[in-house]
């Protein structure tokens, strides 16, 4: 018998997976055919039989074999299945979009990359980077852990870092960049106000055009700057330069919510604490020094530890102290108490209104009082009588009515004086409820003009501003200008119909008020003092000076110089000499006539003792001689300071300072005024858009005193 071979090509297809079921079979059945072949070629005289239980086996063992591969193949297509009905969402690459992260990771819009788990980044060219990070503006990139980016061209790095303006930036942990342009850069930091910026950790800059840089600076006013740590601001305009420095309100009591007390009330809302509204009366001021504080409108603190507490007050040195409206301290510890006071040197102190008090340790108080030079002190007021010429009547008896038939007339001219001087404060008071009224019409013309800046600047970003939600908040700030308007215009017109005749009898009042004053002046100034003393000593203490150069006096109210005293003397002297020259004349020719001897000699002793009274004038004299030598000398000083200060102010002036809107310049100058040189040094700096300037000086004078000037200006 012939063995007979079979060969067949097996083709196994691509989709194996797919067709594995019906291929199987066939492949088993090809390989038994030709292991059966090849068994009969090699050993055709082995028992039949027994090739054929072999065989049988075979077909068994294959036919299980076929039902596990049949099932393999039922398993594998029912996980194909599952696979192509499951969506992958944690890797996609689609319309320029790269999406790597698990659910709820999200792009959309063209060229957006999320990367994190939960990253989602919805917006063109929005890229979020972490976990749950999100960028919903478009340009915006959102990068660390709850990020937030919500606005065009908006940057916020740093876990949970939020920025929510068109192209604001915010980087740190939990910073954040709430308004158009705000910066925020420092753990925490806030920067909640259009174009604000809070650098440092904790720095919170809330209002329009604010910066707050520091740690812990806080700035709560439009335009305002604060540099340094834990400074505070709570006024528009304003700046601070210096750690812990301060412009706001005094120091709060215990309980209130605010700086620096230390308790805390706990019903106040959270936004209102984290953001208070600043006030017109913290406005326009600078503290620039260690602890410089401010506590009024347009104020200046230069120094550390300086406080400015009045409004339009000066404090310029290390723990100087200013607390009356408009006055001016300037010197280590020096300090004003009253309105339009003056100290001028180390310790003075001017504690009355309108007083001055110019040189170290100088004491000026009393009303329109004059301490000058050091150690002076006033201690006469105003109202003092001084010396009687008719020497029968003190001061004390005139007041009182104790007068002779000489001093009738001089008691009723003070009689008419005190009436007059009434007279004048009746006039004065009047003058000043006057001018309140007119002021009222001055500060609303203020306020109008500023709202309408405010109306112009937000109508034009309404006209180019595209994004709705930002328009929406332009509409409501437009209406709350043009309410503003509204009732500025109804107050305007109320004032109106009187303001013509107010501004007239506040002219009137004026007139009349000079025209009293020089009144009275002229009919008692001579004799009382109508202002507080001019002193340049104190006698309590034995200091005294000279005062040097005094040209001759002509009217009642003039000084007496030496030279006068003198030929006083000297005239005197000669009456003296005749009078007894008649006296010897007289006892010669008629001894008889005693009444008239007895006259002559009663004379005599008259002018003796008018004699022993101009020596003691004249003692008087040379002590007053020495003291105004020395206030000669003191002058001439105070002439050679002044010329040197000039010679500052002239270098000072001479600071070329910025010109260009967003930049700072920093200068050098020196000035010379007749034979006093100076030298000075500066730094400006222009804001933005140019509409604030800020300026710092210094200067060095030829005799050894420094001087240091700040400016602040607003342009519109």
């Amino acid at each position: 018998m012939h063995s007979r071979h079979f060969l067949y090509i097996i083709c196994l297809p691509a989709c194996l997976p797919a067709c594995l079921p019906a291929c199987l079979p066939a492949l088993t059945f090809s390989s038994l055919l030709l292991f059966s072949t090849n068994s009969f070629a090699q050993d055709p005289s082995t028992d039949q039989s027994a090739k054929v239980q072999e065989l049988e086996k075979q077909i068994a063992n294959l036919k299980t074999q076929i039902e596990t591969a049949s099932n393999l193949s039922e398993t594998l297509k029912t996980e194909i299945n599952s696979l192509k009905e499951k969506k992958l969402n944690h890797i996609k690459l689609e319309d320029d979009n790269v999406l790597l992260g698990t659910p709820p990771a999200e792009v959309k819009g063209k060229k957006a990359t999320a990367i994190g788990h939960g990253a989602q980044a919805v917006a063109d060219r929005a890229t979020a980077v972490g976990d749950a990070a999100r960028a919903s503006g478009a340009g915006s990139s959102a990068i660390g852990y709850n990020t937030l980016a919500t606005k065009d061209s908006a940057v916020a790095l740093g876990n949970q870092a939020k920025a929510e303006g068109n192209s604001s930036v915010a980087v740190g942990h939990g910073s954040e960049a709430k308004e158009y342009k705000s910066t925020a850069l420092g753990s925490n930091s806030h920067a909640l106000g259009e174009r604000t910026i809070a650098i440092g950790s904790n720095a919170r800059a809330n209002h329009e055009g604010s910066v707050a840089v520091g740690e812990d600076a806080f700035v709560s006013g439009k335009y305002s700057e604060g540099h340094g740590y834990n400074t505070k601001i709570f006024g528009n305009y304003s700046l601070t330069l210096g750690n812990s420095t301060y412009i706001g309100k005094p120091q709060a009591s215990a309980g209130d919510v605010g700086f620096p007390g230390k308790g805390r009330k706990t019903n106040i809302p959270e936004y209102e604490i984290m953001t208070p509204k600043s006030t017109e009366k913290y406005d326009r001021s600078m503290a620039i020094g260690l602890n410089a504080k401010s506590f009024g409108a347009n104020n200046l603190a230069l120094g550390q530890a300086a406080e400015a507490h009045g409004d339009y007050s000066m404090a310029l040195g290390i723990v100087s102290t200013s607390k009356g409206f408009s006055s001016i301290a300037i010197g280590r510890e020096s300090k004003t108490n009253e309105r339009y006071a003056t100290a001028l040197g180390t310790f003075a102190a001017a504690n009355a209104e309108s007083s001055l008090a110019l040189g170290k340790l100088t004491v000026a108080d009393k009303t329109d009082a004059v301490a000058l030079g050091s150690y002076s002190k006033t201690n006469v007021d105003a109202g003092v009588f001084g010396y009687d010429p008719l020497g029968k009547t003190s001061p004390d008896d005139l007041l009182v009515g104790n007068t002779t038939e000489e001093t009738t007339k001089l008691k009723e001219a003070y009689e008419n004086f005190s009436n007059e001087e009434k007279d004048v404060k009746t006039v004065k008071d009047a003058e000043d409820a006057m001018r309140v009224e007119v002021e009222k019409r001055n500060d609303l013309l203020v306020k109008w003009n500023k709202n309408e800046a405010d109306l112009v600047e937000v109508t034009n970003k309404l006209n180019t501003e595209t994004n709705d939600d930002k328009k929406t908040e332009l509409t409501a700030k437009k209406a709350e200008f043009l309410q503003i308007r509204s009732q500025l215009q109804t107050d305007y017109a109320a004032q109106a119909p009187d303001y013509e005749a107010k501004k007239e009898a506040l002219k009137n009042a004026e007139n009349q008020l000079k025209a009293d004053r020089k009144l009275v002046g002229k009919k008692i100034g001579a004799w009382q003092s109508t202002a507080a003393a001019v002193s340049v000593g104190d006698a309590d203490n034995g200091i005294t000076r000279q005062i040097t150069n005094v040209a001759a006096g002509r009217e009642d109210t003039d000084a007496v110089n030496v030279a006068q005293l003198k030929a006083l003397e000297k005239a005197q002297k000669e009456i003296s000499g005749k009078i007894n020259q008649n006296d010897q004349t007289m006892q010669q020719l008629d001894r008889n006539v005693q009444t008239n001897t007895q006259s002559i000699q009663s004379l005599d002793r008259n002018v003796q003792t008018n004699t022993q009274s101009i020596q003691s004038l004249d003692r008087n004299v040379q002590t007053n001689t020495q003291s105004i030598q020395s206030l000669n000398r003191n002058v001439q000083k105070i002439d050679k300071d002044l010329r040197a200060g000039i010679a500052g102010a002239m270098a000072i002036g001479g600071l070329y300072q910025a010109s260009v809107a967003g930049t700072k310049t920093i200068s050098a100058s020196v000035g010379s005024f007749k034979g006093q040189n100076a030298v000075a040094v500066g730094y400006s700096r222009l804001s933005d858009k140019g509409a604030i300037g800020v300026k710092f000086n210094a200067s060095l004078t030829s005799t050894g005193d420094a001087g240091v000037s700040a400016g602040i200006g607003y342009t519109w």
